[in-house]
């Protein structure tokens, strides 16, 4: 009986340990994806990161939907086992010991009136015997010895879903939610399918063995119960109680099946394909589109709070002139705006940095080496921005990273006299 439970657990931790190992995968392709767009050049690199970030969140999908329907069934199989199928194990049990007590009561009711020899010493010996064995209960036999030697119900075993596999996850993945998108719908139909092939399996074998039930009934009424027809009787309910008990199992496989079944059809069935959300947003990537759509960001940003970004970052690398420094002081002390770091309102310069020569460290907007992921995290509205550290090939690198219809992030090429 729980060697079901245990493949299906055996299942729930495969299924699981793959589904880690793919969000690792995943974490991956995607960096490696990002790192060879933020290049900016479109090319077989690029096209090959692409491919494989593609295919690894098509396949992390339809295992999010795989853990999730495991872990269902695992529930759905863990309350029928405690409420049906072990109570029918049971009863067939006990069922089959009474059988056996009215059995040797027969033989023994037969022995008695075998041996009964008249005279009334021995009819009276004779009387008590038969009184002793027609005392005997079969319903009541092993009541005793089972209430003594009951055992305890095995321990429940606990699906769910492992929420901790998403903590730092950056996807559109939820726990215990399945994954309808463009990369896991026609998975899902499929399943559907499957399950109602199954359903009208179960439903086929439920009319077979209630017929079967039926027949064995009849023919226990049919004919009177006599010491010669005892054995058939015995035969007829023995299989009646296997019929039973098999019926039992298959009713609540149907259940689960059918519970399967809604909760992927209430996904599946209420959405029109052509409607389907994406399972993965990609820009548009070419050498010359990528220019310019990070040119129109930045103008949509404000060309001048642009302007005073890269001024900003000119001076850790090199020295300003006096006379660039003097016309940068003047423009932001006629200014007397508060400091922010948000580019939301481009018309009205709300970035406002220190005019005297700071280091790069000492900017509030500069976080030093921090990864990308943790950027996302940090760049929630649009137009915020930040600049980090990053190291390439033992080189290190400056970036700007704006939050700005998606994360966009700009490598700051440096020259003594200049600053990209």
């Amino acid at each position: 009986m729980n060697t079901t439970e245990f493949m299906l657990q055996d299942a729930v931790n495969k299924t699981r340990n793959l589904y880690e190992k793919y969000l690792e995968l995943w974490r991956v392709s995607k960096a490696k994806y990002e790192d060879q767009y933020v290049k900016g050049k479109a090319g077989k690199k690029l096209d090959e990161a692409k491919e494989r970030y593609v295919k690894i969140t098509n396949k992390l999908h339809r295992l999010h939907n795989d853990y999730v329907i495991l872990v269902h069934e695992g529930k759905e199989y863990e309350k029928h086992l405690r409420t049906t199928l072990l109570p029918s194990l049971l009863e067939y049990h006990q069922n089959v010991l009474q059988e056996t007590v009215d059995r040797w009561k027969t033989l023994m009711l037969q022995f008695a009136a075998y041996t009964d020899f008249s005279n009334d010493t021995f009819r009276s010996l004779n009387i008590k015997i038969k009184k002793s064995i027609e005392s005997v209960a079969g319903e009541d036999e092993y009541k005793d010895f089972t209430d003594k030697h009951r055992s305890n119900p095995p321990q429940p075993l606990d699906f769910k879903f492992d929420e901790t596999l998403l903590y730092d996850y950056s996807g559109s993945l939820k726990p215990n939610q399945l994954a309808l998108d463009d990369m896991t719908f026609d998975a899902l139909k499929e399943k559907l399918q499957d399950l109602k092939e199954k359903l009208f399996q179960c439903q086929t074998l439920v009319k077979e063995k209630e017929l079967e039930i039926g027949q064995c009934e009849n023919e226990i009424r049919s004919v009177r119960k006599t010491s010669e027809t005892e054995n058939m009787h015995s035969v007829k309910r023995r299989a009646i109680g296997i019929l039973r008990k098999e019926l039992g199992e298959i009713k609540c496989q149907e259940q689960r099946h059918q519970q399967l079944y809604n909760l992927i059809s209430s996904w599946v069935n209420n959405v029109d394909p052509k409607d389907l959300p994406p399972g993965l947003e990609l820009p548009d990537v070419s050498s010359s589109d990528t220019k310019e759509d990070d040119a129109s960001s930045l103008n949509a940003l404000g060309r001048r709070s642009a302007r005073i970004i890269m001024s900003k970052l000119r001076q850790p690398f090199h020295a300003f002139h006096k006379k660039v420094n003097n016309t940068f002081d003047e423009s932001f002390t006629s200014q007397g705006i508060n400091q922010s770091y948000s580019l939301t309102n481009p018309g009205h310069d709300n970035v406002i940095l220190n005019p005297s020569y700071t280091s790069l460290q000492d900017e509030d907007w500069f976080h030093g080496v921090l990864p990308r992921e943790e950027v996302v995290r940090l760049l929630v509205n649009e137009g915020d921005y930040l600049v980090r550290e990053t190291y390439r090939n033992d080189s290190k690198q400056i970036v700007l990273s704006v939050c700005w219809e998606g994360h966009k992030h700009f490598i700051i090429q440096t020259t003594p006299d200049v600053c990209i």
